[in-house]
């Protein structure tokens, strides 16, 4: 039978190497190495991964992180403008960082370890990656940011849980959840999700847009109260940093991003009225197709001007 047991000298031996290896691994950390300046994008280089930032706007960042020097072709579903006007920026380098000043805010890249972070022209920070310095174990794919006091967050598409996110997570995929532990639903109603949206408006005065089209995982300081994170498997990060400061400024940074949406006609402005099972939801052997004709009689009896009737699973 073989000798399934190490002599002391072989774990003696073999701690040695465990112990050196965790050393090497919690002492490397993301370092600048080399950046490039072409039109409104800088390209960097750093040990671990390759980045793209662009200036969209003077107040709109595109940031991408990617582990070769390829980065994905750019789609036309999720973001419908990709080419931008010339952004003037003045630059500023030392031995420690480099930053970028446009008319609204400024980047600053620190060059060790390294890391991104952004200003308003007040000197007031806005967003900064939260830098671990003992382990880079933590794949490009996941973006940690350092979460600030008295911040809260909106966003993330149609969600019938909660409207401040802070403290909270949220996993972002089309479905209606698993279970139905509330009361008031034929379905998880905590974690339905129809129209999921990578993207939230801060308190803060600004707003994170990640493109991509992967289900997605959104952190907001539930398993750290300092730190909020957004990942997905997608292979590269992309994402919009998108500068307000005020929350309908930041909206409307955004949908210069996705496209904006076109005037409704007069009658989508007005009263919408929605039945379940023809208003009979829980007794459903009772619906008839007279119930919508005398809902609508009763409306017109009371002079109440409905615009719009939806028949919601009739």
């Amino acid at each position: 039978m073989k000798n399934l047991y190490l002599k002391s000298q072989d774990w003696s031996f073999f701690f040695i190497l465990l112990f050196s290896g965790s050393v090497l691994v919690n002492a490397q950390s993301n370092s600048f190495k080399s950046i490039d300046s072409k039109g409104n994008t800088l390209t960097i280089e750093t040990s671990i991964n390759n980045l793209k930032i662009e200036f969209c706007t003077p107040s709109i960042l595109r940031i991408r992180s990617s582990k070769t020097k390829d980065f994905k072709a750019n789609e036309p579903y999720m973001v419908t403008r990709y080419n931008w006007d010339k952004v003037d920026f003045k630059k500023d380098e030392n031995s420690a960082k480099i930053s970028y000043k446009t008319s609204k805010i400024k980047l600053e890249i620190q060059k060790s370890p390294f890391k991104l972070s952004i200003f308003d022209l007040q000197g007031n920070l806005l967003s900064e990656d939260a830098v671990n310095q003992k382990s880079s174990s933590e794949t490009i794919t996941k973006t940690s940011k350092k979460l600030k006091d008295n911040e809260h967050f909106f966003g993330f598409g149609e969600r019938m849980d909660f409207l401040d996110r802070r403290g909270k997570s949220v996993h972002l995929e089309v479905g209606r959840g698993i279970g139905k532990p509330h009361i008031i639903g034929a379905y998880n109603v905590l974690e339905a999700n129809y129209s999921p949206v990578p993207f939230f408006m801060s308190t803060k005065g600004y707003g994170i847009f990640y493109h991509t089209s992967y289900p997605s995982d959104w952190d907001m300081g539930k398993t750290d109260p300092e730190i909020y994170s957004f990942s997905s498997e997608d292979p590269e990060v992309d994402y919009y940093f998108i500068y307000g400061p005020d929350l309908p400024k930041i909206l409307d940074h955004y949908t210069s991003i996705t496209g904006k949406s076109p005037m409704l006609p007069k009658f989508a402005m007005g009263l919408h009225v929605g039945t379940y099972s023809g208003g009979t939801w829980g007794h459903e052997e009772e619906t008839s197709a007279n119930y919508p004709v005398s809902l609508i009689e009763k409306f017109r009896k009371f002079q109440i001007p409905v615009d719009v009737l939806h028949l919601d699973s009739t």
